[in-house]
């Protein structure tokens, strides 16, 4: 299945696990920014249920953890892994992009849920 039909078939009444529904991304690698609550945890919760490995780049260490650990235990034969992330820091990206290519040999699947807004 190709990813233009994951992006098609969103809209906003769609939910993560309706969009990624029949498809099968077992050996798929997807990283997702704020990961770790709300919506970006839905998005990772449906991404590992449909088999991808996820990166989770979230500030909130405690709770990106806390949420990999509920996830984990409901379906432990999915892959879940952390990777702290400040978008605050250009140095902060820069070493976790460093980090993140050592780690994966390439990567399927982006999800940009987290930013910063500076007003």
């Amino acid at each position: 299945m190709s990813t233009a039909r994951i992006v098609s078939g969103f809209d906003r009444q769609s939910s993560a696990l309706e969009v990624v529904r029949g498809i099968d991304l077992h050996g798929k690698t997807a990283l997702i920014t704020g990961g770790g609550s709300v919506i970006g945890y839905a998005t990772a919760c449906s991404l590992a249920t449909a088999g991808a490995i996820v990166f989770i780049a979230d500030v909130d260490v405690a709770g990106a953890q806390a949420a990999i650990a509920r996830f984990s235990a409901a379906a432990p034969n999915t892959r879940m892994r952390l990777l702290p992330l400040d978008l605050g820091s250009l140095a902060a990206v820069r070493g976790f992009a460093n980090e993140f290519l050592q780690t994966v040999a390439s990567l399927d699947i982006l999800v940009n849920n987290a930013g910063l807004m500076a007003c």
